[in-house]
C-alpha cells in the first residue's frame, strides 16, 4: 500500500505586480511610524522657538503696561503736553508691538496658542488708542506727527497733527470705561495661551504679562 500524498499548496510567485505593491504597503507603513516618531520632536521645537520669540515681546508688552497703569494713576496732574506725549508714546509701542506678534507664524505654535497671543496684544494695543482719542476729543489736543515715520508703517495711527472729533464728558468717560473690559479681555486670553503653551509637547513657557492688575 503507497503511502498518502501531502497536500501541496500552491503557492502565487512574486510577480511585478504584487512585489511593487508590498513595496509601497512597505514605504506607507514607514512613513507613518516615520511621521509619529518626528511629530514630537517638532511640534516641541516650533513651540520653543515661539515662546522663544514671542517672550521678546511679551518684555516690550509688560513696560508698555507699566507705563499705561503709571499714566492712569497720574493722569490727573499732568499738564497737556507731556500728557500727549505719554498717550502717543503708549499707542506708538503697543502698536508696534502688535504689528511685531503677527509675524511671529507660521510655523505656529501647538493649537490656537499664536492666534490668542496676537490677538492679546491687538486688543492691548485697541484699547491704548480708544485712551487716546477719549482724552484728545475731550480736551481738545491733537496726537503729535511721529517724524521720519513712512506712511503705512502703523506708528502713524491717528498722529496726523489733526486734533480729534470732540467728546462730551460723559462720552469721554463712557469710552474710557470700555478700556478696562478690553484690557482684562486681553489679560485672560494670554495667560490661556500660556497656559496651553505650557501643557503642549515642548512644556514651553510664555512670561507672565498682564496689563490690569
Amino acid at each position: 500500500m503507497s503511502p498518502p500524498r501531502r497536500s501541496r499548496r500552491r503557492l502565487a510567485p512574486f510577480t511585478p505586480a504584487l512585489i511593487g505593491s508590498g513595496l509601497i504597503l512597505f514605504l506607507l507603513i514607514g512613513g507613518v511610524v516615520f511621521i509619529g516618531q518626528g511629530s514630537g520632536p517638532y511640534r516641541s521645537s516650533v513651540d520653543r522657538s515661539f515662546a522663544q520669540q514671542a517672550n521678546a515681546l511679551v518684555s516690550q508688552s509688560n513696560a508698555s503696561g507699566a507705563s499705561f497703569r503709571s499714566l492712569m494713576s497720574t493722569m490727573p496732574s499732568l499738564r497737556r503736553a507731556p500728557l500727549q506725549q505719554y498717550l502717543d508714546a503708549l499707542v506708538a509701542d503697543a502698536a508696534l508691538t502688535s504689528r511685531r506678534a503677527d509675524g511671529l507664524t507660521p510655523p505656529a505654535p501647538v493649537g490656537s496658542v499664536g492666534a490668542s497671543v496676537q490677538s492679546a496684544l491687538a486688543e492691548r494695543s485697541q484699547a491704548a488708542a480708544v485712551l487716546r482719542r477719549a482724552v484728545d476729543g475731550l480736551l481738545g489736543i491733537a496726537p503729535l506727527p511721529i517724524v521720519g515715520v513712512a506712511a503705512g508703517s502703523g506708528l502713524a495711527t491717528a498722529a496726523n497733527g489733526a486734533v480729534p472729533r470732540p467728546l462730551s464728558a460723559a462720552q469721554a468717560t463712557a469710552a474710557i470705561a470700555g478700556v478696562g473690559p478690553l484690557l482684562e479681555r486681553a489679560d485672560r486670553g494670554f495667560a490661556a495661551a500660556r497656559r496651553a503653551l505650557a501643557a503642549g509637547p515642548g512644556s514651553a513657557r510664555l512670561a507672565p504679562s498682564r496689563w490690569v492688575t
